[in-house]
């Protein structure tokens, strides 16, 4: 047995024969955090095993020991401070750039209608029906005053999408 060039599974039988218990999955860990110091990807070398376990243990105990509580408290700090920084990152968005037609985002943010009609013109394919009309009037004094209004018109009529673009109109302007 040549103890330089040992397979993982060779090496975990000759180290729990010894009564060391190492499983798979340590081994597997260790070779992975070793990188190619200990062995190539078939085979381990036992001494350079023992080695860096012996390293991994001295840097262990050279390290101050911490409470479970000063622990915890350290990962819990560390996870707040990743994701604060996660959702920064995600927040900024750069600059904006220049509005295109100034015009016609004042004339937007004065009227609901002219907002749809406007940007999403796609989607409004036919003219507004009176009833229509008088929705989104209704729907704009909502936003404007606080008011409070009970959507109801006949199925397919266009009260989801106008309401979605509602809020869409009410967070722009």
């Amino acid at each position: 047995m040549n103890v330089r060039q040992l397979k993982p599974v060779e090496l975990l039988r000759l180290l729990n024969t010894t009564g060391t218990r190492v499983s798979e999955s340590r081994l597997r860990r260790d070779r992975e955090r070793a990188g190619y110091h200990i062995g190539d990807d078939k085979t381990v070398d036992l001494l350079k095993y023992a080695a860096f376990l012996a390293l991994e243990y001295d840097s262990k105990k050279a390290a101050p020991a911490r409470t479970v509580v000063d622990s915890y408290e350290a990962t819990k700090a560390a996870a707040r401070d990743r994701a604060s920084e996660s959702v920064r990152a995600a927040q900024e968005i750069g600059e904006l750039p220049p509005v295109a037609n100034p015009e016609r985002k004042r004339r937007a943010g004065e009227s609901f209608m002219y907002f749809c009609l406007a940007y999403f013109r796609f989607v409004f394919d036919k003219p507004f029906s009176q009833m229509h009309r008088n929705v989104i009037a209704k729907l704009e004094r909502v936003v404007r005053n606080g008011e409070i209004y009970a959507l109801v018109m006949p199925r397919g009529s266009g009260k989801s999408t106008l309401n979605k673009l509602l809020v869409l109109w009410a967070t722009l302007y």
